[in-house]
């Protein structure tokens, strides 16, 4: 995952990550040295939000996704794809990095329910592996 000082990238204006956001921050950050990362990421959410979306569903108990806040919704749906299809980032450092950026940008009980949410969901990714080895 790009470095927590340079996450604010990460969450565009529009936190459901439409392609008008990519295009916003593409003028922002087109300098910037992680932005071929930061436009894998976008793209990657976009082209896999629903199957990601299916799985914040499976793991959020107490909330449905229209009653997650944005921008907790955006720190999820980064993570997920992370975990899922990002080869370089391990899971562990993707939920680590996704419970920063909530301390940083969400309400302080929305940590701990993108900690939950994605504890679980580690916790199943780790199962599935142990039973496939």
């Amino acid at each position: 995952m790009i470095p927590l000082k340079k996450a604010n990238i990460l969450i565009p204006h529009d936190v459901d990550m439409t392609k008008w956001s990519v295009i916003a921050c593409d003028q922002y950050t087109s300098q910037n040295e992680y932005w071929d990362k930061v436009k894998e990421i976008v793209n990657g959410v976009l082209e896999h939000k629903e199957e990601i979306d299916n799985i914040i569903s499976l793991y959020s108990t107490k909330r449905t996704i229209s009653r997650i806040p944005k921008v907790s919704l955006a720190i999820l749906r980064i993570a997920v794809y992370e975990a899922l299809y990002d080869e370089l980032t391990p899971v562990n450092a993707a939920i680590s990095e996704a419970v920063l950026l909530s301390q940083a940008f969400s309400y302080k009980e929305d940590t701990g329910f993108v900690n939950g949410v994605l504890s679980s969901f580690a916790k199943n990714i780790s199962e599935e592996k142990s039973l496939n080895a």
